[in-house]
């Protein structure tokens, strides 16, 4: 209920940080007048256009005070789709920015009641409280805004939703429900940071300069855009419910090739590489950096250690573990193409095989 509800907030920061204003201005389009079309309906799944109006001021005043009292008429349009059989829902969602000094972002309401959120970082899965320390007399206090890779989840064990991002870093986990007020909690997924400074020294989010103060109007981000994100609901935690995984398949979606009809060599159905265990995900595959045979790697994305059996498609004379340059190997033992691993709680693990193809 009440998700994807855009809100947008003045964002008188820079590049580094964001900042509100002393006199700030929240908008929401929970009271806007949707419209909403189904523009795909088949086998393959469903499509729901849905438009919405958000009209937004065109920039701050010059003070940097307040938003202006002009606006500009925004358009914003969410192309949702259900897959059959799927457990996530996939939303496109775009929108021709002309508004400037501005931070939009997508709510995601839930009646979960936690104080903490979960997302993927660079090879690790954090867990982060959502009360931050008061940081009396720090220069730079902390931000409720949290960095995010592929996802980020709420649960309070029993059950939680998962919000994937194609190339959106940044999420605010909230207490509470941010479009009705009521109880539970919100991720607001950001979508735009619209800023014209590299550094400024008056944000009301920090105490000094982060670095040059210079103009930097690019940073304003006018123009069309187009943003990918998924829900996926889920019960238990998501290790519990391995929806990681489908943010994964979300943003390394599968490429389709047409071809003529011929002869093959290759079985109806294969895989290159197989991995036993779920919550050990494959980062890379890629030829050898000495072009003999090819690179594997692997990480644990689970806070517990593993092991695991992993299996290549193809004819391998030899494996061994290297290092991420691809050096010190140390031999695995190849049995009918299957090699055994233990991998301690987001450790990466980089196999180099070497025998197809020759």
């Amino acid at each position: 209920e009440n998700q994807n509800v855009f809100e947008d907030m003045e964002d008188v920061g820079d590049e580094y940080n964001y900042s509100h204003a002393e006199h700030g201005l929240r908008l929401t389009t929970i009271d806007a007048k949707a419209k909403s079309q189904l523009i795909e309906r088949g086998v393959t799944g469903a499509t729901l256009k849905i438009t919405v109006p958000f009209r937004l001021p065109k920039r701050i005043a010059s003070d940097r005070k307040r938003r202006l009292s002009d606006t500009l008429l925004h358009t914003i349009t969410s192309y949702v789709t259900l897959r059959p059989g799927a457990r996530r829902v996939d939303i496109r969602t775009e929108v021709d920015n002309r508004a400037e000094d501005h931070r939009l972002r997508a709510l995601f309401p839930t009646k979960i009641a936690t104080n903490e959120s979960t997302a993927e970082g660079q090879f690790v899965v954090l867990t982060r409280p959502m009360d931050h320390p008061k940081a009396e007399g720090w220069v730079e206090p902390p931000l409720p805004q949290e960095p995010q890779q592929a996802y980020a989840d709420l649960t309070d064990g029993k059950q939680g939703l998962m919000v994937i991002n194609r190339g959106l870093p940044e999420y605010e986990p909230q207490k509470g429900n941010r479009v009705t007020g009521g109880p539970g909690s919100t991720i607001a997924l950001t979508l735009l940071r619209c800023v014209g400074w590299l550094s400024r020294g008056d944000l009301l989010t920090r105490n000094d300069n982060a670095g040059p103060e210079v103009p930097a109007p690019e940073g304003q981000c006018l123009g069309p855009h187009t943003f990918r994100y998924a829900l996926v609901p889920h019960r238990g935690t998501l290790w519990d419910a391995q929806s990681y995984r489908l943010a994964y398949e979300h943003n390394v979606a599968l490429k389709a090739e047409v071809t003529s009809p011929h002869d093959g060599e290759l079985p109806a159905e294969q895989s290159f590489v197989e991995i036993s265990d779920p919550g050990i995900l494959m980062a890379a595959f890629k030829q050898a950096e000495d072009r003999r045979g090819a690179v594997i790697r692997l990480w644990n994305t689970t806070p517990e250690d593993r092991k695991t059996t992993v299996r290549i498609g193809f004819p391998i004379r030899e494996a061994a573990l290297v290092n991420l340059m691809e050096e010190e190997p140390e031999p695995l033992a190849v049995r009918d193409g299957a090699m055994e691993l233990s991998l301690r709680r987001f450790e990466i693990v980089t196999v180099a095989v070497h025998g197809f193809g020759e």
